[in-house]
């Protein structure tokens, strides 16, 4: 379901190359904070606490998508900002 969303916003945005570079970011910081929230599972969980480890994968991905879609949105900025310079 998400791809599918992704894909339509990529297909409805005016400017499809910085649309493309978003929910790149946020599937791979979601992939990066769901990876180490799961590496922390075992120390912080132990093995039979699922519960736990489900809490922490999850939170792991959301703060990982949070970062990732706040860093993108900075760099898109810093890159609009950098093509009015006009520098041959």
């Amino acid at each position: 379901m998400t791809a599918i969303l992704a894909v339509h916003e990529v297909a409805t945005a005016k400017d499809k190359a910085q649309e493309i570079n978003r929910p790149g970011a946020i599937f791979g910081g979601s992939l990066l904070g769901g990876a180490l929230g799961g590496a922390a599972v075992a120390t912080l969980c132990g093995p039979g606490a699922p519960v736990c480890a489900f809490v922490l994968i999850a939170a792991g991905g959301l703060a990982g998508a949070s970062l990732a879609e706040k860093g993108n949105e900075l760099y898109q900025q810093e890159l609009r900002e950098f093509m009015k310079w006009q520098i041959r």
